[in-house]
């Protein structure tokens, strides 16, 4: 089952990657619409990272295009593009001992020309509220554990795409493995954020591994298996018995949550 495609948002059309002469993507179409959260699941080496470079316009696909309201990535201006869509992800490295307000004020680069406004600050405050770690944000970044630096990292890119007007074209937001490093609380805080932005009008694509995660909190998953999209749709239809035998090899049985009605995969 695959999903229809937008007549507007984030649209990977057919695309194909490859790299040094293995196929790591094979004609994948894929949508992200606004408002929407999309989990895409698959297992290791299925090319999920890759698929999420090539929507976020930072890796050029082999065939295929990426487009942004039916216009390519890469005839995009740069800044305009790092307006409308931010990216998460696996491992943001960073050599500097910079506060965490100012990794955070990094997010507003695009909107600016140099010089910080009140607006600028009001969204990264409104970020570091939202993430949890507006009490960090006098600490040096390098002083912070591992789960603190994803949460930082999240504030940053919430503070690029933080929503101004109501009449602000849509903004994506692109989270590769975004609960890397974090513990059970907060993994759940931060896919609430996903859907908290989705209601304000905001596509999140996440990369995740856990797909009682996407159950409970994507409109939709994707499922990638050996570079190709092998399905697309409701946590319903998707997460099926079937699919985790033949996608992971895993035996499992799908419940439902007792308090969303939501698959619950439980692995036999």
């Amino acid at each position: 089952m695959l999903a229809e495609m937008h007549a507007g948002g984030l649209d990977a059309r057919q695309v194909g990657v490859t790299r040094k002469g293995r196929v790591v993507l094979r004609d994948v179409s894929l949508s992200l619409g606004a408002g929407e959260v999309v989990a895409v699941i698959g297992p290791n080496g299925a090319g999920k990272s890759t698929l999420l470079q090539a929507m976020a316009g930072t890796l050029a696909p082999s065939s295929g295009s990426v487009c942004l309201d039916g216009v390519p990535l890469g005839s995009m201006d740069r800044r305009i593009l790092a307006q409308r869509r931010a990216v998460l992800p696996q491992t943001a490295e960073l050599a500097f001992g910079f506060s965490v307000l100012d990794v955070v004020l990094l997010g507003r680069a695009p909107h600016g020309e140099g010089a910080v406004g009140s607006r600028d600050l009001q969204h990264v405050e409104a970020a570091l509220a939202q993430t949890g770690v507006a009490h960090l944000a006098a600490r040096s970044y390098l002083a912070l554990s591992g789960g603190e630096r994803q949460r930082v990292q999240l504030a940053r890119v919430l503070a690029q795409i933080w929503p101004d007007q109501e009449d602000d074209p849509p903004r994506y937001l692109l989270l590769d493995e975004p609960t890397n490093n974090l513990d059970l609380a907060h993994q759940h805080a931060l896919m609430r954020t996903a859907r908290d932005f989705a209601a304000r009008g905001v596509g999140v694509l996440a990369i995740l591994h856990d797909p009682n995660l996407a159950a409970r909190y994507a409109d939709r998953v994707a499922v990638l298996k050996e570079g190709a999209l092998c399905c697309d749709g409701p946590p319903d239809a998707v997460l099926t018995e079937h699919l985790m035998g033949e996608t992971f090899g895993v035996e499992s049985l799908i419940l439902r949550h007792p308090d969303t009605g939501r698959p619950l995969v439980v692995p036999v």
